[in-house]
């Protein structure tokens, strides 16, 4: 009977080192097989991420006006960021710093990023037709925020990212 170094030298292999490399492959299958799907639905994560982004403006702009006898924040754009991103006070005035007349927010860290459409990667804020080139418009008149995308960048469903 040939010994094992035999059998392994003219490439020969047990039953337990091919039993080994099929389990190892098994895991890496299992591992690699979800996260290569998610990639091939790429645009509906950019979707979902949109909505998760929308979701977090559209709170943060409610709790401010909870915050602010009803008011939803206003001003330039410059305004607006920071009453969303700094500490304010009941009358909508911002600080850097909380104290105790800046005691309400921040309710942002800092404007989300665009994840969709011509402005993808943009995170500035925009009054209506003011600022074009904005990745967010809002109407401080009505609290109202939306992605600011092109008619037809839609989502895998054919829905625009506007209408969001």
């Amino acid at each position: 009977m040939p010994s094992y170094r035999t059998l392994a030298s003219r490439g020969i292999f047990s039953v337990m080192q091919v039993a080994l490399v099929a389990a190892v492959l098994a895991i890496v299958a299992a591992i690699a097989g979800p996260r290569m799907s998610s990639a091939a639905s790429a645009p509906h994560s950019a979707s979902r991420l949109l909505v998760g982004q929308l979701r977090s403006l559209r709170t943060a702009i409610d709790a401010y006006a909870a915050d602010h006898y009803g008011r939803w924040p206003g001003g330039d754009v410059t305004r607006i960021t920071r009453q969303l991103t700094e500490f304010s006070n009941r009358l909508g005035d911002v600080s850097p710093s909380r104290t105790e007349r800046f005691r309400f927010g921040p309710y942002l860290k800092e404007i989300p990023v665009l994840p969709v459409g011509t402005r993808k990667g943009s995170n500035t804020l925009g009054l209506s037709s003011q600022e074009p080139d904005a990745a967010w418009m809002y109407q401080p008149q009505t609290g109202q925020i939306w992605a600011n995308t092109w008619p037809g960048e839609s989502d895998e469903m054919g829905r625009d990212y506007v209408t969001y």
